[in-house]
């Protein structure tokens, strides 16, 4: 039998009307399957003014309700959201008010409840998020900052208050958009590009009450690397992937330490394409998708599989494709969430039925045979 999918349009709209801003963390699923999504409005430049809304939905995506939970006259960014234990929501953002630009903010709650917006840092030219809750349920955010010409990785985390650390500075290099994911044993996995000229993707690590951990290059391929996004699964093992023009770069270290070794996801431009995420199921299956293709990756399996689909409409799917073929299209940031059973996959489009859309497919299949989409 093949592997259901079902699309559904989560708000329909322009991409510069209804857009995630670079984020890669913009879903949410709590324990009784309400789904949440987070965007940013407004139309670019950075200059216009932006809300935060919240939409959500209690019937798989049939119909959402919607929340603005931040407004105001100022530019709000990269806006990123995760869950804890108590279905309580956490929201990260970066915004520009008047000479100060780039602050990080936060707030937290549920719909129709929420905290003040609380700062996170004043401090200037923060951009780049991610965000991760450990299992005291406390929010982890990492940052790039740039302050008179030096680079800072920057990790910050609020138990009671906000404390931040610095894990990485270089006045040299540059480096960009850092990721992060926190296993089981509350150990932090961070990604994040060192532009040394060859662009590799660095990996560190650390441990529950410990200190970082020396650079790694999880993805070494010469002047290519740029976005990367880092997973954990069950087994500890750390799975990296990286924007290598529009194929995908993958690579896996084992919990003990080690690299397995680089991969393309696609050694063509059919691969996952800008923007990769990556996440894991609970059988081990790991799913790689960009604003391209989608690919999963059975457990113990040497290679990937494109997902291919025709969903029945005037909207045809090609082979792999999310968005539809030939129209012109303006693909935006994805995103995943996986539960058991399901792999929930939100991102934008920007062909003639503009919106933001929603797939939830199967998770843990069975089989190769079945890694396919009628």
């Amino acid at each position: 039998m093949p592997i259901t999918v079902t699309r559904r349009l989560v708000k329909q709209g322009t991409v510069s009307d209804y857009a995630p801003d670079w984020s890669r963390r913009i879903i949410a699923v709590d324990s009784t399957g309400r789904i949440y999504v987070v965007v940013s409005t407004g139309a670019s430049p950075p200059q216009s003014n932006k809300d935060i809304i919240l939409m959500y939905s209690d019937n798989e995506g049939v119909s959402w309700s919607e929340e603005t939970i931040v407004s105001g006259d100022y530019y709000k960014y990269w806006v990123c959201l995760a869950i804890d234990s108590n279905d309580d929501l956490h929201v990260v953002y970066t915004c520009e008010i008047d000479s100060t630009p780039w602050m990080a903010k936060y707030l937290k709650g549920t719909p129709g409840s929420w905290s003040a917006v609380e700062t996170i840092d004043a401090t200037n030219m923060m951009i780049g998020f991610d965000l991760a809750i450990d299992s005291n349920d406390v929010p982890h955010v990492v940052t790039r900052q740039t302050i008179a010409g030096v680079y800072y990785i920057r990790h910050y985390w609020r138990d009671g208050a906000w404390s931040v650390e610095t894990v990485f500075t270089d006045a040299s290099y540059y480096s960009s958009d850092p990721m992060l994911a926190i296993d089981e044993d509350d150990k932090l996995h961070l990604t994040y590009m060192y532009d040394t000229g060859d662009r590799p993707i660095q990996y560190r690590q650390k441990p529950s009450g410990g200190s970082w951990s020396a650079a790694e290059t999880a993805i070494a391929s010469p002047g290519r690397s740029f976005r990367s996004f880092v997973a954990t699964d069950g087994d500890k093992d750390i799975h990296v992937v990286a924007e290598m023009g529009l194929m995908g770069r993958y690579n896996k270290r084992a919990a003990g330490g080690g690299w397995d070794g680089e991969e393309d996801v696609k050694a063509d431009s059919d691969g996952p394409g800008a923007f990769p995420v990556l996440s894991i199921d609970l059988v081990g299956n790991i799913w790689c998708t960009g604003a391209q293709h989608r690919f999963w990756k059975e457990r113990g399996e040497g290679s990937w599989v494109e997902m291919t689909e025709n969903n029945g409409d005037t909207r045809q799917y090609t082979t792999g494709a999310i968005v539809a073929q030939p129209s012109a299209v303006s693909v935006r940031i994805p995103s995943f969430a996986i539960l058991p059973g399901k792999c929930y996959h939100v991102y934008f489009d920007g062909d003639s039925f503009r919106g933001c859309w929603l797939l939830i497919q199967d998770a843990g299949m069975p089989a190769r045979s079945q890694a396919h989409v009628i």
